[in-house]
């Protein structure tokens, strides 16, 4: 690394690193090259796959070991055999960033980046140029990251409608096991405990800041206070070994950088998004520093997955799995990590769990499909790595188009679809030529190498068996298999589909803007273009636009319509229910709440929901019901949590309420929330606990100033013997915050002053 002359001090930029990784031609130049117009003769992949699955092997292992011998010429000098790293002793902390593009930080040769604390923890330590995630999607790629087995395996598949099972193994729990503490701090909804990847952490912080528990699937905190709460965590954790997971969620979608960054980047919001991140990033590393930690520390620093700009037509992510969607950074500094590694093979986040369990010597459990890239670090490899498995279903679980699936190997991007793709990487890094057509056989072998994959994983820890017709048929209707399935043929295929959902974000960019009638016309004129086009999204938009209009029978229609036509999705009808929740017509609420959790029993929502309308109808004790039953299914929720303590100490359950409300002061969850801090003070109160009702108005006053807050501390003062100290604090109340008081409280000062100044 060197410091570029024409960018601002501090700001690093790559160079060619000394300590690349040596490794044989790229298997893209084994096929004909581009336009050569020669047939496609199979020598890349073609005639090699089946041989390897028909003897037995993993099928990738089949793939390297026919690498022609001519090749052995091509490698360069194997780089000097490494000590094993052995990191049992050391701290480790992974770093999640959402959405984050490899090609937007510097060290990935982005010249205009500002992300100087990644560009140095590469520098300091391993980058590895091509690595993969699962999937598009922010919980599918954590769930694989940290099982080391991919989506379809541990049937995470989308966002808020899947939950990791008890039953999968998660990297927190074995680090836990051998006695490190484990703490998470997540930064949005859809990595809620609800969902499963709380199991191993001792501390899992999902609070997200929102009163709301039914609105809140889009909630997220800055990386600011992602960086408090680590930090708050830090200073609790006691001594000893630690595995933390930090996770970032800012260049998300809307792309809102805050202050200096929203100025620096005007005309790129979303590289500001990431230059806002990383330095929340170099907080972090200057924390560890700080605490004598960096050293002891082995560092992860990765994303779950990429950032679309419209290079294939999708805006976002989720959707398409091209390079721009599911290539991620990845980068790992510590001790024995040779400073500078760049690692040109391709690695996967399932490789993650593998990795780090041999690298402190940890033995893995039985069903991993990642493995370990340890030698890589070692500078050690040369065999073809194996494929890539991607994904996404929400295509056909949102949008009811064809699911996707593909593979990457042997230099070939293979995307099954009901318009298959096929593109040399080496050659068209962008994916802009289709090569489907062309090499028809390469397409073919991959697309059966893709069955063979999904299949052999299906029955994980069960051992190999014979694919059955009911498997196929299954396979088959989840959409696990290629595209000559006569169930993708059928469905419409994501690139048709993705002209559909930019003029849906059309209409609703109109609807977000206030202009109701607008968004109606733009949405008739999207359904009269596309009218054989069936997506639940449409009925949404439709019931969307109708409440905004104030139009409540359309509303409810476009709902209903929509829950007949799609009827396994539960949005639909919790919808309904909560457009009927805020017109109080809590009869239907609690029908369609019901129906909900008789379909699905850990849809907590409902439950809240129901809570919600007990509360409604003046039955406390019932609500308490409904939220205790929601709390097993999220035990984490702190927002959760909160509302349950407020129902206890609306039903006169004072004790029980007090004892929720120190687990989450005690959590840290009011460390920013000076009036809840002196509400629980002055319950504190009512059990005679002067002392502990003191610390905690100290703590509120010093965080929000109030009134109020002064006036109910001095009588907690004057109560606890301390006169002098509870007339100043009256004085402030008066003096200071007098115009916030009501006439009665301002009467009850003064005449508390009157008496203390008598002496009484």
């Amino acid at each position: 690394m060197v410091r570029n002359p024409e960018k601002p001090p501090g700001i690093l930029v790559p160079v060619p690193a000394p300590t690349r990784r040596p490794g044989l031609t790229p298997w893209a130049n084994l096929s004909r090259p581009p336009g050569s117009g020669a047939p496609d003769t199979g020598r890349g992949v073609s005639g090699r796959v089946f041989r390897g699955v028909a003897a037995g092997r993993t099928w990738w292992l089949a793939l390297s070991l026919t690498i022609p011998l001519a090749l052995s010429c091509t490698r360069e000098a194997p780089a000097p055999e490494r000590a094993r790293p052995d990191f049992s002793q050391h701290n480790l902390l992974v770093v999640t960033i959402d959405t984050l593009r490899p090609d937007r930080l510097g060290c990935y040769g982005y010249r205009e980046a500002q992300t100087p604390h990644l560009d140095r923890l590469a520098a300091e330590g391993a980058r590895f140029a091509h690595c993969y995630a699962s999937a598009p999607l922010t919980l599918p790629s954590h769930a694989a990251l940290f099982t080391g087995r991919y989506p379809f395996a541990v049937n995470v598949r989308n966002n808020g409608t899947y939950f990791l099972r008890d039953a999968e193994v998660t990297l927190a729990e074995l680090f836990r096991q051998r006695g490190f503490a484990t703490s998470a701090t997540v930064a949005a909804y859809v990595l809620s405990s609800k969902f499963g990847l709380a199991q191993g952490f001792d501390a899992y912080d999902d609070a997200l800041g929102s009163g709301d528990l039914l609105r809140t699937f889009t909630s997220e905190i800055p990386a600011a206070e992602v960086f408090r709460r680590f930090r708050r965590w830090l200073d609790r954790r006691g001594r000893g070994r630690f595995f933390a997971w930090v996770h970032f969620y800012d260049p998300h979608l809307p792309y809102a950088p805050p202050g200096e960054w929203a100025e620096r980047f005007a005309a790129d919001p979303y590289s500001g998004e990431v230059a806002y991140v990383d330095a929340h990033v170099g907080r972090i590393l200057d924390e560890l520093e700080a605490r004598g930690l960096a050293a002891r520390t082995l560092v992860v620093a990765t994303s779950d997955h990429g950032e679309a700009f419209g290079e294939h037509g999708e805006e976002g992510h989720g959707v398409f799995c091209y390079e721009e969607n599911i290539r991620v950074p990845l980068i790992i500094r510590g001790s024995s990590v040779a400073a500078g590694t760049v690692v040109d093979e391709r690695v996967q986040l399932v490789d993650l769990m593998p990795t780090l369990l041999e690298l402190y010597g940890i033995a893995p459990p039985d069903g991993l499909q990642g493995r370990s890239f340890v030698p890589l670090l070692r500078g050690e490899g040369g065999e073809e790595p194996p494929p890539v498995y991607f994904e996404s279903l929400l295509p056909q679980e949102d949008k009811n188009w064809a699911p996707l699936t593909g593979v990457v190997a042997a230099g070939h991007k293979y995307i099954a679809l009901p318009e298959p793709e096929l593109y040399d990487l080496a050659a068209d890094p962008h994916e802009r030529h289709n090569l489907f057509r062309e090499r028809r056989r390469t397409a073919h072998e991959l697309d059966q190498a893709l069955r063979e994959l999904l299949r052999s994983a299906t029955a994980s820890g069960e051992g190999r068996r014979v694919l059955s017709a009911e498997d196929e048929r299954q396979l088959r209707a989840l959409g696990y298999v290629s595209s000559s399935s006569l169930r993708a043929q059928e469905m419409i295929d994501p690139k048709q589909g993705i002209v559909v959902d930019q003029a849906i974000k059309r209409v609703r960019r109109e609807l977000e803007a206030g202009a109701a009638d607008r968004a109606g016309a733009a949405l008739d004129a999207l359904r009269a273009r596309f009218a054989e086009v069936e997506m639940p999204e449409l009925y949404s938009l439709r019931h969307e636009v109708a409440a905004a209009r104030g139009d409540e029978t359309a509303a409810l229609a476009a709902l209903a319509e929509g829950s007949a036509r799609f009827p396994e999705i539960e949005q639909f009808p919790f919808k309904r229910a909560l457009y009927l929740f805020d017109r109080q017509r809590y009869d239907e609420v609690e029908r369609l709440s019901r129906e909900l959790l008789a379909r699905n029993p850990r849809y907590s929502q409902a439950l809240i929901l129901l809570g919600r309308v007990a509360e409604k109808r003046g039955d406390p004790a019932q609500a308490l019901g409904f939220y205790r039953r929601a709390l097993e299914i999220e035990p984490r929720s702190a927002a959760l949590r909160k509302r349950l303590a407020e129902t206890l100490l609306a039903s006169g359950e004072l004790r029980q309420a007090l004892e929720l409300y120190e687990e989450l002061t005690a959590a840290g969850s009011f460390d920013e929330a000076g009036g809840e801090l002196c509400k629980i003070a002055m319950l504190h109160s009512r059990f005679g606990h002067l002392d502990r009702a003191e610390e905690l108005f100290r703590r509120g006053l010093a965080l929000e100033p109030r009134g109020v807050h002064y006036l109910s501390f001095a009588f907690i003062l004057a109560t606890n013997h301390k006169p002098e100290e509870a007339t100043a604090t009256m004085k402030i109340a008066l003096e200071q915050y007098g115009a916030e008081l009501t006439p009665e409280q301002a009467l009850l000062a003064r005449r508390a002053l009157d008496q203390w100044r008598r002496g009484g």
